[in-house]
């Protein structure tokens, strides 16, 4: 698996679906959505290039998945996303993300049915065209916490050449690079080297369960708050209360397990 912008030429493309088993594109929508939420960083619209990157991948046999961020001006626009995605990328999975972090605009706790709705809606569409729709925050088939990659055995390399425990860290900040460190490339003798000891330390943090989460359904299908509450920071408490988590993010994905199980109960009563 690869993920990209999909600002990348056609033969680029190509490569890409002869060398990898899965693609993830990220798109945030129809074009008026992409242009405006992922232009270039010279501002310049990137929804035709991700269009024929999307195309060139598809004509060489590659598989294709999409990574769309919602904001709270978009969310109703989810259902009529899905089928741009699935019509003119051809995407055979999608994944449905709300928007990180404490900047503006982010969902407040009262837009969590809204979006769940919309989301349903998206979902149960693209179910019926044979394609899946999903979100990482909780995934109810799935026993899982926070996104650490010391929980999934991955190894996250930034350019300088350290791993780090957070998919968050991709940029190299020596800063962030020093407290999430579990290892690095040691030229001398060609070996990467891995501190055992610190990902034994970032896994019993990542796995601790905060005291808030213990009576929600949810307790071992969700992401827990990461990455806007990172559970390895040093400031993070399994005591704390539900202050430290994102309000909207714990309401939405309590709702929607509650509506997934009564659909499921559904069919099968």
């Amino acid at each position: 698996y690869i993920a990209t912008n999909g600002i990348i030429k056609p033969a680029q493309a190509r490569w890409l679906a002869a060398h990898f088993d899965v693609i993830g594109l990220s798109c945030d929508g129809p074009p008026d959505i992409q242009d405006r939420q992922r232009p270039t960083h010279n501002r310049r619209r990137t929804s035709e290039i991700l269009a024929q990157a999307a195309a060139a991948i598809r004509q060489a046999g590659g598989h294709l998945e999409v990574r769309a961020t919602v904001l709270p001006g978009t969310v109703h626009r989810l259902p009529e996303s899905v089928a741009y995605f699935m019509r003119e990328l051809g995407a055979a999975r999608i994944r449905i993300e709300p928007v990180y972090g404490d900047r503006a605009p982010v969902f407040m706790p009262v837009e969590a049915g809204w979006f769940v709705e919309h989301f349903l809606e998206a979902q149960q569409a693209a179910l019926n065209a044979g394609c899946e729709v999903t979100i990482s925050g909780v995934r109810l088939p799935e026993v899982h916490g926070p996104y650490c990659d010391v929980l999934r055995d991955t190894l996250r390399l930034t350019p300088g050449g350290t791993a780090t425990s957070c998919f968050y860290e991709v940029d190299g900040d020596a800063a962030h690079i020093a407290e999430n460190a579990i290892g690095r490339y040691d030229a001398p003798t060609g070996r990467f080297r891995i501190d055992a000891g610190k990902v034994a330390a970032a896994r019993a943090k990542a796995l601790a369960l905060p005291e808030a989460c213990r009576d929600c359904i949810n307790i071992y299908h969700c992401a827990r708050g990461c990455p806007d509450y990172c559970p390895l920071a040093a400031d993070s408490s399994v005591a704390g209360g539900r202050e430290h988590l994102n309000r909207f993010r714990c309401q939405m994905q309590v709702q929607l397990t509650l509506r997934w199980i009564a659909r499921l109960a559904e069919q099968v009563g």
